[in-house]
């Protein structure tokens, strides 16, 4: 639809409101309720690279690759209704070249029936703020596709491994079952990956948890991906009469590491080998005590082994990310996890985080 003669003079500014709008770093742009574009300033002109006559009077969807006409009437809806969305989005400049940038949608003057857009090139306009922001969030989506489009193939792998071995002789065996304990590491890592990616956007959601059948799925887990734990004592005691309640999910996510990383590093060949998990609920919080005799961290590394990537020993089979996986899902449930002692012989892992319990049961009895 064109350009009618009113809206024309509906947006014919002084030349002194011209000037100043011009001035600007901001890309600004008039646009009515059919993505007809009325009116650019001079920034946005400099932005494309075309000239103001080649963007007035022209669609919207044209130079903004994010924006459709579908997308546009939903912009406009939320923007009559009184919201000020904003979006990342990309420009086509004259060259065929996608800009980032970011789009504010100021809302709809009364007067005018037209929207202003205003477009910040991200490379220059945004806060720091935002720059982080927006890196932040192309730093979890990178991660997120890395992890996603590689668990396709292994679990193809895996599944392949698995055919083979049903014709396989005996060595071919041994070294097909080489192969997956490879890449079921690899998947882990994937999925510790993606954990990572999402942990900071993703919801808590609260349930009642059962402590003592939670911790022992966890042992037995464990148990399967390491045979080394069928040689450990181990000590389990649960101070659980009242009633817990947390995340489940994550929980087993901050929880598991901890466990992992006692059984993996037992001293070889000993014959008293132990792992003692003590956990204490009150109505405050859920206390996970895990001790154990193994081989110990050196004083010098207490600071490091939370750190991302960080193996302390060359015994160390994992990707590094085992504790650091603990420490930010620990975070996520507004608790904390440390090392409280580690020696030859002894080494003290304490996991705390809030028991919601009262808090849910509160917001159950406001729904009801």
């Amino acid at each position: 639809m064109s350009i009618t003669t009113r809206e024309e003079e509906q947006v014919n500014l002084t030349n002194e409101c011209i000037h100043l709008l011009d001035g600007l770093n901001d890309g600004l742009l008039w646009v009515n309720k059919f993505g007809d574009i009325v009116q650019v300033n001079a920034a946005f002109v400099r932005m494309t690279g075309y000239e103001k006559a080649d963007i007035e009077q022209k669609k919207v969807f044209l130079y903004f690759r994010e924006i459709s006409m579908l997308s546009w009437e939903l912009y406009w809806r939320k923007m009559k209704e009184g919201d000020k969305p904003e979006a990342e989005g990309r420009v086509v400049d004259k060259a065929g070249i996608l800009k980032p940038v970011h789009i504010k949608f100021n809302g709809i003057s009364s007067k005018r029936d037209l929207a202003c857009l205003v477009v910040q090139d991200v490379a220059y306009n945004i806060s720091d703020s935002q720059r982080l922001k927006r890196v932040s969030y192309e730093y979890d989506r990178l991660m997120y596709r890395t992890s996603h489009d590689l668990k396709a193939p292994i679990s193809t792998i895996l599944g392949l491994v698995e055919l083979v071995k049903r014709d396989a002789t005996s060595n071919q065996r041994e070294c097909l079952s080489l192969i997956e304990k490879t890449i079921r590491k690899q998947n882990a890592l994937m999925g510790d990956i993606n954990h990572l990616a999402f942990i900071e956007s993703s919801r808590v959601v609260l349930d009642r948890v059962d402590i003592e059948a939670l911790t022992k799925s966890i042992i037995s887990g464990c148990l399967i991906d390491n045979p080394k734990g069928s040689q450990i004592e181990w000590e389990l005691d649960f101070n659980t009469k009242i009633p817990f309640t947390s995340d489940e999910n994550l929980l087993s996510k901050a929880l598991s590491p901890l466990i992992k990383n006692a059984i993996e590093y037992k001293r070889e060949n000993a014959p008293d080998c132990r792992i003692s998990i003590h956990v204490l609920i009150t109505e405050q919080t859920l206390t996970f005590n895990i001790e154990d005799n193994g081989i110990g961290i050196y004083e010098d590394l207490h600071k490091k082994i939370f750190d991302m990537f960080y193996r302390g020993t060359e015994r160390s089979t994992g990707s590094g990310l085992g504790l650091y996986v603990s420490l930010i899902t620990t975070y996520k449930l507004k608790g904390h996890v440390e090392l409280v002692e580690s020696s030859e012989g002894k080494t003290v892992f304490q996991l705390v985080v809030p028991n919601k319990f009262c808090v849910r049961s509160k917001a159950i009895s406001h729904e009801l």
